[in-house]
């Protein structure tokens, strides 16, 4: 998986920052800055931020692991 696709596409992924260094079937890796984009309103990172990179890390993951077509 190509990993400049994935960082083109119009998703959450992309309005909160997240940038994907790997898309391998054995190892995915991405990263989110954290800044006020992705705080709540005390100034730290929002939990939901996190679960959203977390969600989207382990979906990319499950994907590579399907057979093509599924």
């Amino acid at each position: 998986m190509d990993a400049q696709a994935l960082a083109e596409r119009e998703t959450l992924d992309k309005t909160l920052g997240v940038r994907y260094l790997k898309a391998e079937r054995d190892e995915v890796v991405a990263e989110l800055a954290v800044g006020p984009r992705v705080h709540q309103p005390f100034g730290f990172l929002h939990g939901g931020a996190t679960v959203a990179l977390a969600e989207s890390v382990a979906s990319l993951g499950g994907l590579l692991h399907c057979p093509p077509g599924h």
